[in-house]
């Protein structure tokens, strides 16, 4: 599934809000942060995605940066597969 379609599946929104509810590690990069938006688990968040997204994060009461990732508690967030590195190290480090 791409992030434009997984982000109007019930049952995608189900099994990310329930990994969010037991504050377990959620990794999202590109646009895959749109379904943070569509889950409202976006909100109050300090979040990172594609440039293109910046808009629809802060619309969602998001706080948009830019960088190669971004961990906020639990999530963790990557622009694009150039960063990688970055992202794998992060969900890595949340792992361990």
């Amino acid at each position: 599934m791409n992030a434009d379609t997984i982000r109007g599946n019930k049952q995608a929104h189900e099994i990310i809000d329930a990994i969010n509810d037991s504050n377990k590690p959620l990794a999202v990069i590109c646009h895959a942060p749109w379904v943070l938006i569509n889950t409202g688990i976006a909100k109050g968040k300090t979040l990172t995605a594609y440039p293109t997204l910046q808009t629809d994060l802060e619309n969602a009461g998001a706080k948009y940066v830019d960088k190669t990732v971004q961990v906020d508690n639990n999530l963790i967030t990557s622009r694009n597969p150039d960063d990688i590195p970055n992202f794998v190290d992060a969900i890595d480090k949340a792992l361990s």
